[in-house]
């Protein structure tokens, strides 16, 4: 499953800027929105306290109106009941109280004016435009009657311009008072759809801001958590580099140790053939030769794979039968395994199983699973070393399975995954490197194959190993015989170059065997002036590439380069990838350690012409 890719961290972080600015503004303006309702909702109280408001005035003028319009009732009902004695009536308390009344009521009418708007005002207007002629009336009878003249007053109020001036005043305070009532109950409507308006706009910024504030807050855990992601793969960026430093450290080890430890293998192996050319078929001590004969490959295998290990060295490929790779490793573990150890093979006794790969190598990594192995069960119990055929479903491709179980301790689930780590151990200080299936892993990969790892705490473990399986390679007859060295009638010359005392003298003695006569150097500058020594009877050039400069290399170059033709092998102990191409057509090159016979037949067919 692929994962999506992360935004930058830089555009992250000005997102998550830019969220907490919008969710920082959305939270004001919903506090400022709410603050300003409140504002005018406080005001609108404190105007309707105060009287201050369209509504409340216009009440006001309509209650001194309604008061005003009873009074004139009350002084037309005094002059018809007193008559003549109207003077005597109450009706001069009656207009004082009137005129008060009056005045308030203009008072009343001027504030409305000054507060109303639209049909309210118009309707206060009229009411003002009508209370004018109704006060002229009503004190023209209160005169009449002061002066002594009820007939007069009584005249006029039953005249038919004091009904109409009444009726006109009284149609203009019911006209303001429906007026006052529509606007109150529009303005209440208007109230509370701006209510309702505030309201929702209240909530929707409410919800903008916690959205807001909800994504900023998002965004700050996708920021905590790509940082902590960006951590995580700093601390693996900084184990791989220190493992790639740790793998170029053993690579460069391997390489500085490589030449001498195979200068030693070589002598050991030459020495123990030399030896064996020299005793009858039934000495007893060749046992014990042959004995050092298969350490000496073993360790030049161990070498190799060390040096494919770190990627400093190429296996050397060839068809390799399973089953008597697994024989053949039996019989070197039987004698290492204690007795509480049962070592038990399976492989297919009718069919060949074959696998292209170095053969020292696979045989070294099952060494390695089976002592391994072996220490996994102190107490004793099976070790099965097993092989066969499959086909994967995909492909139909078949492949060759290696299976090494124990019945041992088992890996615990928290470290199985970590077994291949190169340095990774779970042994005591000082009693493991971590390197063993680490190099294990490097040489199946280096083959094209996989290893996995199987196992059950208490119960033991296994290893497989699948590795592509090719066809059984062409048949040669009977199995030819390992060489040895072959003696012949010759006396020619060969001069020999190699720092290594020991690699130098059993060379010498191998080719002395063979009918040479050997003129040896230690140098590069010994090896060049002992060429002009022997020139004309050199016919043979061998040369260490590793030795006191000028290097075997550059002497081989500097000969060629004056007209020398005489045939060169070029020896090395060390990884030297590239080195055949190199020197081809300019010499032969053999690699560390090698067996003598090798040598010798190399040797001889340079002298004779042949091709090597």
């Amino acid at each position: 499953m692929t994962r999506p890719e992360a935004a930058p961290p830089a555009d992250g972080w000005r997102f998550g800027r830019v969220t907490l600015v919008v969710a920082a503004l959305l939270t004001a303006v919903m506090f400022g929105w709410q603050a300003w309702h409140l504002y005018e909702s406080s005001q609108a109280v404190a105007e309707r306290d105060a009287g201050e408001c369209p509504t409340r005035s216009v009440e006001a003028a309509y209650s001194a109106g309604e008061r005003l319009d009873y009074l004139t009732e009350e002084i037309e009902h005094s002059l018809f009941l007193w008559g003549p004695e109207a003077s005597a009536s109450p009706l001069p308390e009656l207009g004082l109280r009137y005129d008060a009344t009056a005045t308030e009521l203009n008072a009343a009418l001027e504030q409305a004016m000054r507060l109303s708007k639209g049909k309210v005002l118009l309707a206060v207007e009229d009411l003002e435009a009508a209370t004018g002629p109704l006060n002229d009336h009503v004190t023209e009878v209160v005169r009449l009657v002061s002066a002594g003249q009820p007939e007069l007053a009584s005249a006029q109020i039953a005249g038919s311009q004091f009904s109409g001036v009444r009726s006109d005043y009284s149609d203009a305070l019911g006209e303001m008072w429906t007026a006052s009532r529509q606007h109150l109950v529009e303005q209440l409507e208007k109230e509370r759809r701006s209510e309702l308006l505030s309201v929702g706009i209240a909530l929707l910024l409410f919800a903008l801001a916690v959205g807001a504030w909800g994504l900023f807050i998002r965004q700050i855990r996708r920021g905590q958590a790509r940082l902590q992601e960006e951590e995580l793969q700093r601390h693996r960026a900084e184990e791989e580099l220190l493992q790639a430093q740790k793998m170029d450290a053993l690579g460069l080890m391997a390489g500085g140790i490589a030449h001498d430890f195979n200068n030693l293998v070589t002598a050991i192996w030459g020495s123990a053939t030399s030896a064996k050319e020299r005793l009858a078929s039934d000495h007893p001590a060749l046992p014990a030769l042959e004995r050092i004969e298969d350490a000496s490959e073993q360790a030049n295998g161990v070498v190799r794979a060390l040096l494919t290990f770190g990627r400093r060295s190429e296996s050397n490929k060839a068809p390799v039968e399973v089953g008597t790779l697994i024989d053949s490793t039996a019989r070197i573990l039987e004698p290492m395994l204690p007795a509480s150890v049962d070592l038990e093979i399976d492989h297919p006794a009718d069919t060949l199983l074959w696998v292209s790969g170095d053969g020292t190598q696979l045989q070294q990594a099952l060494m390695n699973l089976a002592l391994n192995a072996n220490e996994a069960m102190p107490e004793g119990g099976r070790l099965l070393i097993r092989s066969w055929v499959c086909t994967t479903a995909v492909d139909a491709e078949k492949k060759v399975m290696i299976e090494v179980t124990d019945t041992g301790e088992g890996i615990p689930p928290d470290i199985i995954d970590r077994v291949f780590e190169p340095f990774f151990t779970t042994r005591a200080p000082g009693h493991g490197t971590g390197l063993g299936l680490s190099i294990i892993h490097g040489i199946v990969t280096d083959h094209g194959g996989s290893i996995r790892v199987d196992s059950t705490p208490g119960e033991g473990t296994s290893f497989i190993i699948r590795m592509p399986a090719i066809d059984a390679p062409g048949e040669d007859g009977n199995a030819v015989p390992p060489p040895s060295v072959v003696v012949h009638d010759r006396s020619e010359l060969v001069l020999l170059v190699e720092d290594h005392q020991h690699v130098r003298e059993i060379i010498a003695e191998t080719l002395e065997t063979a009918g040479f006569r050997v003129v040896q150097a230690a140098s590069g500058d010994q090896f060049l002036t002992e060429y002009q020594r022997h020139r004309q009877a050199v016919r043979l050039l061998i040369a260490d590439v590793d030795i006191p400069p000028p290097s075997g290399v550059d002497c081989i170059r500097r000969l060629r380069a004056d007209g020398v033709q005489v045939p060169a092998v070029v020896i090395t102990g060390t990884s030297a990838p590239g080195l055949e191409e190199e020197l081809r057509g300019t010499a032969v090159v053999l690699r560390k350690p090698f067996t003598m016979a090798r040598l010798a037949d190399v040797a001889s067919s340079l002298v004779e012409g042949a091709t090597v």
